[in-house]
């Protein structure tokens, strides 16, 4: 059970940037713990995991900017965004240098905050990042491209809640029905332009991502999915990635694909806790 956080709204001087706070237990004086999702996500998506992997720390779970409550800003949804608006956030409120989980394009916003602000990170959890989606988009499976395209459209249709869930009921009539309210309800929520983006720039930071991966110098946890159960990552680049960084872990989970902490939230929180709390300095009382 997660207790209830509070709910705050920080203006970055772009956009405001909507997220919940989990304040520190008595006593616990760790640094900060933050949340990061990934495309069409909200914060809520940390609920089952932010109480045992923050032990009692301060946490922050954030909508990025185009999802959940946050702002909009048209066509500025690219990293350097995201991660602009993580720094402005960890500065304003005085966070000082946290402990960063990131899913998806959650933990490629973590890569490159830590690639351009070191001094806000103390470590980063990757989870099952797409570091080199444009290759599978483009080279190995154009189908996944296809979809951010068929969300994009759906999303900019301006339709309810209902409507979208009825369409998605059509297109897959098998889906249960709690995945069909929890897509219906990402997409209401989520900026067309976010996915849009997505889905022109085939999501494209390759061209520096092996620079970025080398810059890194905080310690990294890196957690993979199996691709054939719909991971963003190939079979061979988890170690190749690994090879790149100066300190990161790798974590390959054969069982599950892309939502690793949705999955096997166990596992994760064991995981994931056990990487925070050894990267994770406790203050001078």
């Amino acid at each position: 059970m997660t207790s209830n956080p509070e709910l705050r709204f920080f203006n970055t001087g772009e956009t405001a940037i909507h997220y919940a706070t989990f304040p520190a237990s008595p006593g616990m004086n760790g640094p900060t713990v933050l949340f990061i999702h990934g495309i069409t996500g909200r914060h809520e998506t940390w609920d089952q995991v932010v109480d045992p992997i923050r032990k009692g720390n301060r946490a922050i779970a954030v909508d990025l900017r185009g999802h959940g409550r946050s702002g909009r800003t048209k066509g500025a949804y690219r990293l350097p965004d995201y991660a602009r608006d993580m720094a402005a956030l960890i500065d304003g409120l005085g966070l000082g240098a946290v402990n960063v989980v990131g899913h998806s394009l959650g933990a490629m916003t973590a890569l490159q905050l830590a690639a351009g602000r070191p001094d806000l990170t103390l470590s980063i959890t990757l989870e099952d990042p797409p570091l080199f989606a444009r290759k599978i988009m483009e080279q190995t499976d154009p189908n996944r491209h296809a979809r951010f395209g068929h969300n994009a459209r759906l999303a900019s249709a301006g339709l309810t809640l209902d409507d979208l869930a009825e369409r998605l009921r059509k297109i897959s009539p098998d889906a249960d029905e709690a995945n069909i309210h929890k897509t219906a309800m990402s997409l209401y929520v989520t900026d067309s332009d976010a996915i849009w983006h997505v889905y022109d720039q085939r999501i494209d930071w390759s061209p520096d991502i092996e620079k970025k991966l080398r810059s890194v110098q905080c310690p990294v946890l890196l957690m993979q999915g199996n691709y054939e159960l719909g991971a963003w990552m190939l079979p061979d680049d988890g170690k190749h990635t690994q090879s790149l960084m100066v300190n990161c872990e790798l974590s390959y989970w054969n069982d599950t694909g892309h939502g690793l902490h949705g999955d096997k939230p166990a596992r994760f929180i064991d995981q994931v806790g056990a990487f925070v709390s050894k990267h994770s300095p406790v203050a001078a009382k």
